[in-house]
C-alpha cells in the first residue's frame, strides 16, 4: 500500500468515528454519495451540458400547500450529471410550482420528502443545495409559484434525527437502478419513478472550473517548484469568476522566477487563458512596487479534481512552449472544501 493510501486509511478511521465533525468543517460532508466537485452550477447544468444531460424523471406532482388543504401543482424533473470519476454521477432535482392563470393568488408549496426504494427497502434521501453542509435539508422548505428550484439529491448525515447507518444508500446503490419515492408531509400523495443505473455510461472529459480546484499544484518530476491557483467570486458579476495564477519556477540559468497572472471566466467554462507577467526587482516587506513585464501565456483546462491540462508559451523569456499535466501535491485539497469524496480518493 502506498504512503498516500495509508494516510487516507488512517484518516478514514478517524473520519467515520464519533469525532468525524472535527475533520470536516460545515461546508463539506464526507457522507455524500457523489464527489463534491461534481456539484457545480446545478441551475446551469442543462444549458451548459445538454449533451451530458440524462433526464430520469419528468412528472407532474402535487405538493402540500402552505395556505391550507388545497394541493399545489408542481413539475418535478430529476437528472443525472456525469462526474469525472468512473461510474460516478450526481442526481439533481428541478422543482417548479406551476402558474395557475385562472387564479391570481400566489401559490406556495412545501418541498416533499424523498426516498430510494431497492428490493422493497426504503433509504432516506435529502434534497440539499451548495454549500452542502451537514445539517442542510430542503424537505419542508417553501417554494413559490413561477420559480424554479434546484436541489442536489444526497443522503442523510449523522446529524439527521432519523439517521441510521444501516439505512444509508451506498455510492454503488446511488449510481445504480432504484425507485425514487416522493411523498408529502400532510397529504397521502405518494409518487414513484424508476431511476436507471448510471454504471458504464458516458464520462465527461472535462469539468467546470470552480473554487474546489483552488490550491497547490505541481508538475510531476519538476522538483522544488509549483503553482498556486485560486478562484474568487466577483462581487458585481453573477455569471463570471476570477482565477489567479502564480508559478514559482526557474529560468534557463537556474535563477528563481516568479510568474503571475489572472483572468475572468464564465461559469461553466472548463478552460481559461491567462496572460503571464514576470515579477522582478521587488522589495522585502517594502513599499517599492515590483517591475512586471508580460512574457507569455498559459491555458488551463480542468480534466478532473486532481488533474489540470496546462499549455504554456514562455518564448518571451526563452523557456519555450509546452503541454503538461498539473496535479495536486499529495492529492492535497482545501480543508472543508474538498473536490473528491473519500471513495474517489481511495480509488486513486
Amino acid at each position: 500500500m502506498s504512503m498516500m493510501k495509508k494516510v487516507l486509511v488512517i484518516l478514514s478511521v478517524l473520519l467515520f468515528s464519533g469525532h468525524a465533525p472535527a475533520y470536516e468543517n460545515f461546508v463539506n460532508t464526507p457522507y455524500a454519495p457523489y464527489p463534491a466537485g461534481c456539484a457545480t452550477y446545478p441551475a446551469l447544468q442543462q444549458e451548459l451540458y445538454s449533451q451530458e444531460f440524462d433526464i430520469v424523471t419528468d412528472k407532474l406532482i402535487w405538493l402540500d400547500s402552505l395556505e391550507g388543504p388545497n394541493a399545489v401543482a408542481a413539475q418535478l424533473k430529476a437528472f443525472r450529471v456525469g462526474c469525472a470519476e468512473d461510474d460516478r454521477s450526481l442526481i439533481i432535482l428541478q422543482l417548479e410550482v406551476m402558474d395557475d392563470e385562472d387564479d391570481e393568488t400566489m401559490k406556495y408549496g412545501i418541498v416533499p420528502q424523498f426516498r430510494a426504494r431497492i428490493d422493497g427497502e426504503d433509504y432516506p434521501l435529502r434534497p440539499t443545495s451548495e454549500p452542502n453542509s451537514w445539517a442542510n435539508n430542503e424537505s419542508g422548505s417553501i417554494v413559490m409559484e413561477s420559480q424554479t428550484y434546484y436541489y442536489l439529491l444526497d443522503v442523510p448525515t449523522p446529524l439527521a434525527p432519523d439517521y441510521r447507518r444501516n439505512s444509508i444508500l451506498t455510492t454503488d446503490q446511488y449510481n445504480g437502478r432504484f425507485t425514487l419515492v416522493i411523498d408529502n408531509f400532510d397529504s397521502t400523495n405518494e409518487y414513484t419513478d424508476t431511476i436507471p443505473s448510471y454504471k458504464g455510461k458516458w464520462q465527461p472529459l472535462t469539468m467546470p472550473l470552480n473554487g474546489r480546484l483552488s490550491g497547490v499544484w505541481v508538475i510531476d518530476g519538476a522538483e522544488d517548484q509549483g503553482f498556486v491557483i485560486s478562484f474568487s467570486e466577483l462581487v458585481s458579476e453573477f455569471e463570471e469568476s476570477l482565477i489567479f495564477f502564480s508559478w514559482y519556477t526557474f529560468d534557463a540559468k537556474g535563477e528563481n522566477v516568479w510568474l503571475v497572472g489572472n483572468s475572468v471566466y464564465k461559469h461553466g467554462d472548463s478552460e481559461v487563458s491567462i496572460n503571464i507577467q514576470l515579477v522582478t526587482d521587488g522589495e522585502f516587506l517594502g513599499s517599492k512596487r515590483a517591475t512586471r513585464s508580460e512574457v507569455g501565456s498559459v491555458k488551463i483546462t480542468a480534466r478532473n479534481c486532481n488533474n489540470l491540462e496546462f499549455e504554456y508559451d514562455l518564448s518571451g523569456i526563452g523557456l519555450g512552449q509546452g503541454l503538461e499535466t498539473v496535479t495536486r501535491t499529495f492529492d492535497l485539497e482545501t480543508a472543508g472544501y474538498t473536490c473528491q469524496d473519500y471513495e474517489a480518493k481511495m480509488a486513486n
